[in-house]
């Protein structure tokens, strides 16, 4: 497949991290200061919080980014966090310039967290065929481990997922999708991997 293939109505921005200070928080507590500032954020159509990666005991790493996807619409919103200061957890965040970039076209998509009512994996691989076939998606499924995060009202249910196998064109559909409700909280977006062997992470 060709990478140079590109979707730019969305775009992926990372927000550098600025400030002495690392605090610990959750995505709850980062998706809420999110959308004080963004309130659309995971309601406009393919907008949301890519998965932080966090250290152990929830602290922000000293070269961690913070990754939106957001339309083209909103760019220029989204943008303007640039220098803001988001109460999140035990401190601050304070949010560098950001960089953008177009969606990618790649055979093979992860995503960290997909919630599913399901208690198990094979729920989450019958929820994602539905949507595979209700969008004309064709590609291979693999479901990783589950586990748990915090939403507004209580514990969610989530799966890692890999979309291996995918056309240009599907994986580029997938990314703008998205699979299932919380994007705000970093779930259910895609991104390019390289491989299928991570998907059980």
């Amino acid at each position: 497949m060709d990478a140079r293939v590109v979707d730019d109505s969305l775009l992926d921005l990372a927000f550098a991290l600025q400030g002495a200070g690392r605090p610990s928080l959750t995505r709850l507590q980062l998706g809420t200061a999110l959308r004080a500032w963004l309130p659309w954020l995971g309601e406009a159509p393919g907008s949301g919080l890519h998965a932080p990666r966090l250290a152990p005991g929830g602290l922000v790493p000293r070269r961690a980014r913070l990754l939106l996807r957001v339309p083209q619409s909103r760019l220029a919103e989204a943008q303007a966090l640039a220098g803001a200061r988001l109460e999140a957890g035990d401190g601050q965040l304070q949010l560098a310039e950001p960089q953008a970039r177009a969606l990618l076209a790649h055979p093979t998509l992860w995503s960290q967290s997909v919630v599913c009512d399901a208690p198990d994996e094979l729920g989450l691989l019958a929820l994602a065929e539905a949507w595979m076939q209700q969008h004309g998606l064709r590609g291979e499924l693999v479901c990783g481990r589950r586990h748990e995060l915090m939403g507004p009202q209580g514990t969610l249910g989530g799966h890692s997922l890999m979309l291996h196998g995918l056309s240009a064109a599907d994986s580029l559909r997938a990314q703008s999708l998205g699979l299932g409700d919380w994007h705000w909280l970093g779930c259910g977006l895609f991104v390019p991997h390289k491989s299928a062997a991570a998907v059980g992470h």
